[in-house]
């Protein structure tokens, strides 16, 4: 399997301050200096492809995306991913990242055909790897018609059962000036994160968009914080789309050993699942 051209972009002190703000922390204005430790799961922000004006589909996605091949199927959804921190990232570190392509894996779901491709994202720091992430993205052939329907009168399951399990850790509340921030930060310009009305006459979903990875990270901000973050590994899953319309909880629940199992929920929807746990470097 060929690796694929990589990308470049240093760590920078403004980057994580930037995401700092976002996040709404309080320590902004320190704690971000070269040699200081990449926060987990905030390599997520790195190395993104920097697409002119003119290379860009109508929906505001590359025309080209060098990481997704093209497929029949025309809607991208993210699935999940499986992060293995191996060694640490710091601030001034000049990272790489190389990414390996993979496989079409066609299937049948609850709402038709879908396919899905799974690739990895392996970050760099010299000659060393430190981190490697394994992503899943889904194609449907979804119509506008057929997204209204999803979107208004199919509602998903209810949380689990046995919700004693679990307590409410963290509330948050997303709106549109911090879902723009952060796709600025990433150089993300999917109108469905900006633009209401084009995500509700054409995507068909009832608003803005939080970005799956915004909402992992204000979860991981539940993770009680490690100077050494060598063999953690995150395995987060999407489960239904987070609007900027209502207060989203974080809630966690024990698990076994060093594990530890949060979720993402509004509206009594479970939309992010997230297990972080420790293995071998």
């Amino acid at each position: 399997m060929q690796t694929m051209p990589a990308m470049r972009e240093r760590i920078s002190s403004l980057t994580l301050r930037r995401i700092a703000a976002t996040l709404g922390r309080n320590d902004v204005d320190a704690g971000y200096g070269d040699g200081a430790p990449l926060p987990l799961g905030w390599h997520t922000v790195l190395c993104q492809p920097l697409v002119t004006r003119s290379a860009m589909a109508p929906d505001g996605l590359p025309l080209d995306d060098p990481t997704l091949p093209h497929h029949p199927y025309e809607q991208r959804l993210f699935g999940g991913a499986r992060i293995w921190v191996q060694e640490n990232l710091r601030v001034g570190d000049d990272v790489e990242c190389r990414i390996v392509p993979g496989d079409f894996a066609e299937k049948s779901g609850s709402s038709g055909p879908l396919a899905v491709y799974q690739f990895e994202r392996r970050y760099f720091a010299g000659d060393t790897l430190g981190i490697s992430e394994t992503s899943s993205v889904i194609y449907r052939p979804a119509t506008r018609q057929e997204a209204s329907v999803r979107a208004d009168t199919r509602r998903p399951p209810a949380v689990p059962e046995h919700r004693a399990d679990w307590r409410t850790v963290r509330t948050v509340s997303i709106d549109e000036i911090d879902v723009f921030r952060f796709s600025a930060i990433m150089f993300n310009s999917h109108r469905i994160h900006f633009d209401a009305d084009y995500t509700r006459g054409v995507e068909g979903l009832p608003g803005i968009l939080v970005q799956a990875k915004l909402l992992l990270l204000h979860a991981l901000e539940c993770v009680p914080s490690r100077a050494d973050l060598r063999g953690t590994v995150v395995e987060y899953r999407s489960h239904h789309p987070a609007y900027t319309v209502q207060p989203l909880q974080i809630e966690a629940r024990a698990a076994a050993g060093e594990t530890m199992q949060l979720r993402v929920v509004q509206d009594s929807r479970t939309c992010l699942t997230i297990t972080v746990s420790r293995a071998e470097p």
